[in-house]
């Protein structure tokens, strides 16, 4: 399996970039462009995937040699240049070969095999040397050497920065955090910093294939932007095992603080689908209303408005997605009356979320755990009377607001009826919060029948006789009320809140004090073969029992509402969840209950190596960071993360998991050009993010990295 690389505008496909042998080739002979992050069934592979062995297979037995062997180059911009020539062993006199490289975006090589650096990306790329029907292979690792002045800094202040100082002890990372894994293919993090305003501020970023030096001006408060183009390179040149070295050196008022130092990791991948959320005031409702709507954004994308009502007390809110991204339920109020929220609808996310169907007497949509496929859910469990005149749908509150009392059902969506569930019916009444597994195997929901919201349980689901059974506790808190559970995409995992309140909210109590916040929550995962749970320290803000949220215990247990990503991206899963900590010193405000505290936060989860499973519980996450794009005023929560609605054969496509067939290849375009498109099942191997049912269907992810089938798709996972 093969992997390339997103380069934006345009993704270089990979292709052999060869000339015949003697001839010119310029620095883009051999190659052709693509947009996107293309995977599957290119020929290239990942930038740190080259191989440093040497072939032979000529009808002579001769073996070909390529010199120098493993080489280095370090490269100060575009044009560097390392020479390579091929000859057969025991005798040194040049060949005139063809030359081609597998990595694409980090150089050309031409008819003489002379490499030049592109200057837009370090990493190791394979250097091949065909003669006839012999081929010689060795590797080049480019490593970068950027120096950068976007500031505009003068010599003199730059050798101030470079020689450091301790002059300001508040100086201190904000965001991101220490330990945070980035995927590629987002906006660049704002690097955020307390202490004094900078004049001046030095950013180096140092790891194996690329150092980087920068000089930017001043900024109020404390932070650097970099530029995309400077993002992607980095993103793009590190490794998944490399350690990504951020520093940060500041003046200010002639006197120097820094560096402050943090690591970070990058995923070998791009996250994929789409995040639906519900978002309070937003600018994209129109009409200066103060409604809840529907929105959504894609990773690497800004939030689109999706469903939300432009008159005062028209919110669509309290919904759900479906895996496959095809169906969306949500509540909102019957047209007659606005806050009601005794109405509720299905929506086509295929067709621009046109409405599948409407209850106008019933909110049974809201809060549904939508099966995969969208054609079936569990509702929610009502109760006999309310306490909540504002939140008549949220979980756990007794009662809908005049709708009436009912048990959790199975029911179908297109249509609003009531499906029998042999195994649930009789068996499971008032339960809140249920969510399918990716595959649709399981479900698990808050236990409300046991003990009134403090357990959490799954069962196995049938889908073709709607049968459920194997009632199984596996969360218990006696303190705290368990709420949104989220499967991993191996259903072997489930991510899911502690809260404090009994309605799951994120809100304050009608009577609490000013300046307190009495909502609480923390993130924890269930390993589901064990029976084992344990709090996700990394993401709720924690490392090795202390607490580092940059403003202490006022940001922390306010983490909320997780959803995962239904496939596995670089390595990892990924969750989204609602979290009121602040955001570097981009939003820092006192009241935790303001909307612009109320945001997106993504983190990747760590893959358990399938030949050794974990056997208990223990911290699978890494430190969070904020999604980019959403809108900062806003209050933005419940985000639910789906896979894009699929494509049928024929149209354009990145990797598989965007195709109703399940496979992605290249093909020539109407230009002549080469493009990808979905097309029906092939023969061979399955590339990552194509359809398998085990292991044996995918092709190898090579540069060391384990291969694994999951929710039936290909996956690379690093090297493990």
């Amino acid at each position: 399996m093969v992997r390339s690389h997103a380069w934006l505008p345009f993704a270089f496909l990979v292709v052999a970039l060869a000339c015949a042998g003697g001839s010119g080739c310029g620095s883009g002979s051999g190659s052709s462009l693509t947009a996107g992050d293309a995977g599957s069934g290119s020929s290239g592979s990942d930038a740190h995937g080259g191989s440093d062995s040497t072939l032979f297979g000529s009808d002579s037995g001769q073996q070909l040699v390529v010199d120098p062997a493993s080489a280095t180059l370090n490269a100060t911009g575009p044009g560097s240049t390392q020479q390579f020539t091929a000859h057969y062993a025991g005798d040194t006199t040049p060949l005139t070969a063809t030359w081609s490289l597998n990595v694409a975006g980090i150089g050309s090589i031409d008819g003489t095999g002379l490499f030049t650096a592109s200057g837009l990306l370090g990493g190791q790329t394979g250097v091949t040397a065909t003669v006839g029907n012999a081929t010689g292979t060795t590797t080049l690792t480019v490593v970068l050497h950027i120096n950068d002045n976007p500031g505009n800094v003068g010599a003199g202040v730059q050798a101030q920065l470079t020689a450091g100082g301790t002059s300001d002890a508040a100086f201190a990372w904000l965001y991101p955090y220490n330990g945070t894994v980035f995927p590629r293919g987002l906006a660049a993090p704002v690097l955020q910093f307390a202490g004094t305003a900078p004049d001046a501020t030095l950013v180096q970023v140092s790891f194996s294939t690329l150092v980087y030096q920068g000089f930017y001006g001043a900024s109020t408060p404390g932070a650097v932007t970099l530029s995309p183009q400077l993002w992607q390179t980095i993103t793009e040149s590190a490794s998944s095992t490399d350690a990504v070295k951020v520093q940060i050196t500041k003046i200010s008022g002639g006197m120097v603080t820094g560096p402050a130092t943090e690591t970070w990791t990058i995923a070998q991948g791009s996250l994929k689908g789409t995040v639906y959320y519900n978002s309070y005031s937003s600018a994209l409702v129109g009409g200066g209303v103060q409604n809840g709507a529907v929105l959504s954004i894609k990773p690497g994308g800004t939030a689109q408005l999706l469903i939300g009502g432009t008159a005062e007390g028209q919110c669509t809110v309290c919904h759900a997605v479906s895996a496959d991204g095809s169906t969306l339920i949500a509540a909102h109020p019957t047209p007659s009356a606005a806050n009601n929220y005794q109405s509720s609808s299905a929506y086509d996310l295929k067709n621009n979320a046109s409405q599948i169907y409407e209850q106008d007497t019933s909110a049974d949509y809201a809060f549904g755990g939508l099966y995969p496929d969208g054609s079936l859910f569990m509702s929610l469990a009502t109760f006999a009377s309310s306490n909540d005149a504002d939140y008549p749908q949220a979980p756990n509150v007794p009662g809908t607001q005049g709708v009436g009392a009912h048990p959790a059902q199975l029911m179908n969506t297109a249509t609003g009826a009531v499906i029998p569930a042999p195994g649930w019916d009789g068996v499971v009444s008032n339960s809140v919060t249920p969510a399918f597994s990716p595959d649709g195997s399981k479900i698990a929901f808050t236990h409300y029948d046991k003990d009134q919201g403090h357990t959490l349980a799954f069962m196995d689901f049938v889908l073709a006789s709607h049968t459920f059974s194997a009632l199984t506790d596996f969360a218990t808190d006696p303190t705290n009320f368990l709420c949104w559970p989220a499967f991993t995409p191996d259903t072997e995992w489930v991510i899911y809140q502690t809260d404090n309140r009994a309605d799951y909210g994120t809100w304050n109590s009608a009577n609490t004090p000013p300046g307190t916040f009495d909502a609480k929550g923390d993130l924890y995962v269930a390993h589901l073969p064990s029976n084992t749970t344990t709090r996700l320290d990394s993401v709720d803000g924690y490392a090795n029992g202390q607490l580092y949220l940059p403003y202490g215990t006022v940001e922390a247990t306010l983490n909320y509402e997780p959803t995962v990503l239904p496939v596995a991206v670089g390595g990892y899963y990924w969750v989204v969840f609602t979290s009121r900590r602040d955001y570097g010193n981009t939003i820092v405000t006192s009241d935790q209950e303001d909307q612009p505290r109320k945001k997106l936060w993504v983190a990747a989860i760590d893959i358990d190596n399938p030949e050794h499973p974990s056997t208990s519980a223990h911290d699978i996450s890494h430190p969070a960071f904020y999604l980019p794009g959403q809108e900062e005023p806003a209050g933005n929560s419940r985000g639910f993360w789906a896979l894009d609605p699929c494509q049928a054969n024929g149209t354009d496509c990145l990797t598989g998991d965007q195709c109703c067939s399940g496979y992605c290849r290249q093909a020539t375009g109407p230009d002549g050009g080469a493009t990808f498109e979905c097309v029906a099942p092939p023969t061979g191997c399955s590339q990552e993010y194509e359809k398998c049912s085990v292991v044996g269907d995918c092709c190898s992810c090579g540069n060391g990295e384990q291969t694994a089938c999951i929710n039936s798709f290909c996956a690379c996972l690093g090297a493990q």
